[in-house]
């Protein structure tokens, strides 16, 4: 199984961003290959200051013909470019720090070697970490196996299922909020409801008339009365 959720960067962009590495690596190669090629002669001296100065002036000369080919590839717009010139920058950076301790230390005066070996190694730095961001993503390790759990590392919550407990406390709370919830209150514009009059008695439920109920009532006995 592979995951495929970064997409690759627009190569318009890329393109765009390796052209701007045309105007530095070519103002890097201009001048190394004149500070390089201005002396014909190298030192011949033994110790760390010969030394120094036989790498300051190879790496001079070669770092300035490394340069002109990262400017002609970056003015193609291929980001592989950025790779070169990162890598050629890096070294160029080593090696000048490396010349300026070996000529201080020799007796000489290397401190700007060093400062110049810090800015090509930092911007090599960078180059390579935008080559990195350009990267497709086979490349760049978005896609990824997705190895299957070991079932001797499994635990009982990651196999069994509990969406089934999960949805009945869900339609638990749901049925307490729907039993505690209040009746909305009454707009002030809506008229309160007219109470239902009772429903009018049937003709047939009507009393009878009171000579038919006293006709069937005893009759009482003069006698008794006057008595």
């Amino acid at each position: 199984m592979i995951d495929n959720d970064t997409k690759a960067p627009d190569r318009a962009v890329v393109a765009g961003r390796v052209r701007q590495n045309v105007l530095s690596a070519g103002i890097a190669a201009a001048m190394m290959l004149w500070y390089g090629y201005s002396r014909l002669q190298i030192s011949d001296g033994a110790g760390a200051w010969g030394l120094g100065d036989k790498i300051s002036i190879y790496t001079l000369r070669f770092g300035g013909i490394a340069m002109v080919i990262a400017a002609l590839w970056s003015a193609a717009g291929s980001r592989w470019a950025l790779l070169f010139d990162g890598a050629c920058s890096a070294l160029i950076g080593v090696l000048f720090g490396l010349s300026g301790i070996l000529l201080t230390t020799g007796g000489g005066s290397g401190f700007l070697y060093v400062i110049f070996g810090m800015v090509f190694l930092l911007g090599g730095v960078s180059n390579v970490r935008e080559w990195l961001a350009f990267a497709p993503a086979s490349e760049a390790g978005a896609a990824r196996p997705v190895k299957a759990p070991d079932p001797r590392t499994l635990r009982p919550q990651d196999v069994m299922p509990t969406d089934s407990l999960a949805g009945r406390l869900r339609d638990g709370r749901q049925q307490d909020n729907h039993r505690t919830q209040k009746p909305p209150p009454l707009d002030a514009a809506t008229p309160p409801p007219v109470p239902k009059a009772p429903p009018k008695p049937a003709e047939d439920d009507k009393p009878p008339p009171e000579g038919f109920l006293s006709s069937f009532a005893p009759e009482q006995d003069d006698s008794s009365a006057n008595g």
